[in-house]
């Protein structure tokens, strides 16, 4: 809820759609050409699908205005990889991020209908690990494990 909340704060603020502002400001700058909201249609049909815990095919979380920075960004590992050489040049980690346990990091995990991630961040280092899972399994431990690796 704080993310979709967030979202439509943005939106007043700036008085533009999220969508636009996501564009405007984060996925033209970083490069991140394969990356879209998942608005109401925006899915192809052919677009991959995660699974459930059952193993059934998942639907996508398709959302529709503000709440869609609540988790309706669909992204490859290529744009994630473009994302965090970006957030690191441009970003506040203050902000979305949470401080792992070694006051060096930051990361973000989510989830949503068939899939999980997880993006960990070293901007002083200039280091990232992602990690992503078709369905609700989440991804912290290999995410921490790849991190920890490079």
């Amino acid at each position: 809820m704080g993310y979709g909340l967030l979202g439509h704060l943005l939106e007043t603020a700036a008085d533009t759609p999220y969508e636009e502002l996501l564009h405007e400001r984060i996925l033209q700058p970083a490069g991140m050409a394969e990356t879209y909201l998942m608005t109401p249609g925006a899915v192809p049909d052919d677009a991959p699908r995660g699974l459930t815990a059952t193993g059934r095919e998942a639907d996508p979380w398709e959302m529709g205005g503000s709440n869609a920075a609540a988790g309706a960004l669909r992204s490859t590992a290529h744009d994630m990889a473009a994302f965090a050489e970006w957030i690191m040049d441009n970003g506040d980690m203050a902000y979305g991020w949470q401080k792992s346990e070694d006051n060096q990091s930051f990361w973000h995990d989510g989830g949503t209908g068939g899939y999980s991630t997880m993006l960990i961040i070293d901007p002083e280092n200039k280091r990232a690990a992602f990690a992503n899972n078709d369905t609700p399994m989440w991804t912290s431990d290999l995410a921490q494990a790849l991190f920890d690796d490079i």
